[in-house]
This record gives structure tokens, C-alpha cells and sequence, in this order.
């Protein structure tokens, strides 16, 4: 899945869209420090919403932090998607998990029909072999 979004990031910037690839939990830390500085001037928050595509990678692993986790990763997916820019997620959570870790309302913008692709990857971790 990394090495997907990797090439995914590596193809969009070779063509000029602005990319930013990046670790769910650095997302997190992105959304804790909006959180508590309240200041939309700049930050690292406010470029995950603005730049063309974004790549989250390991959606699941950052921690849920009460009022910050899912809060600000609802509001970083429909102001993307109302915005008409494309997010890419890579994730070991399971359609259920994710539903039951994020809640219905970040569920139904991941999975959204009308602007989501979910793909299941099988197979052996490419790392142990």
C-alpha cells in the first residue's frame, strides 16, 4: 500500500500537481497543533486541506485524541471532497474497523459512492518474504 501511494505521489509531482504525501500520525500532529494554537494562517493543517492531492498512509495508527482525532479528520475529508480534491488512503483497518474507530460520519465520507474507489489489497506483507 505505501509503495502504491509512493508511486501514486511520485507520478502526480512529475506532472505538476501539488502533492503532499504524508503518515497519518503526522496528519495528527498536524490537526493537535491547529487544534490548540486555533490560528488558520499558514499551518500544516490548513496545506492538507488546500493542496491538490493528499496521501494519508496508515489511517489507523495516529492516536484518537477526544475532540481533535475525528473531528478534524471529518472536516479534513469534506472540505476536500466539497472542494473537489482527491485523497488517497492506505490503511490495515477493515471497512468495519474504520467505522467503528472514526464513527458514521467520517465512514460515510470514506465511503462515499459518489467519490470514493475502495480497494482491498490481498496477499503476503512484501517486507517478511
Amino acid at each position: 500500500k505505501t509503495f502504491l501511494l509512493n508511486c501514486v505521489y511520485e507520478r502526480a509531482v512529475s506532472r505538476g500537481i501539488s502533492a503532499v504525501r504524508i503518515e497519518a500520525f503526522r496528519a495528527f500532529e498536524a490537526m493537535r497543533r491547529q487544534h490548540f494554537s486555533g490560528e488558520n494562517i499558514n499551518n500544516d493543517f490548513t496545506s492538507l486541506l488546500d493542496v491538490e492531492l493528499l496521501l494519508i498512509d496508515d489511517l489507523g495508527t495516529e492516536p484518537l485524541m477526544r475532540n481533535i482525532t475525528v473531528e478534524y479528520l471529518f472536516l479534513l475529508l469534506s472540505e476536500r471532497m466539497t472542494s473537489g480534491r482527491h485523497t488517497f488512503i492506505a490503511t490495515n483497518l477493515s471497512s468495519k474497523q474504520l467505522q467503528e474507530r472514526y464513527g458514521d460520519r467520517v465512514y460515510s465520507r470514506l465511503f462515499d459512492m459518489r467519490a470514493t474507489a475502495a480497494i482491498e489489497l490481498t496477499g503476503k506483507d512484501l517486507r517478511r518474504l
